[in-house]
């Protein structure tokens, strides 16, 4: 097999072991909470200015800040 193959086949392989708990070598980033709300106050914003700003719709930051959605 190829060296490309068998990189992202030792990646996938990690990650199925990390999915089933077992410990694995690679590094795994877990991402802080952000607060919408904190930050659309400190640049005083509305929500729909804020929604437009970022490109997004304004019933989305209203879900952001009230925690029924995560930004991805």
């Amino acid at each position: 097999m190829s060296e490309a193959f068998e990189s992202i086949k030792q990646g996938l392989d990690e990650a199925l072991r990390h999915a089933a708990g077992e410990p694995v070598a690679a590094v795994v980033h877990r991402r802080e909470s952000i607060d919408v709300r904190a930050i659309r106050d400190k640049v005083g914003l509305s929500e729909t200015e804020f929604a437009a700003s970022v490109g997004v719709r304004r019933e989305t930051i209203r879900e952001w800040e009230r925690g029924i959605r995560t930004r991805r």
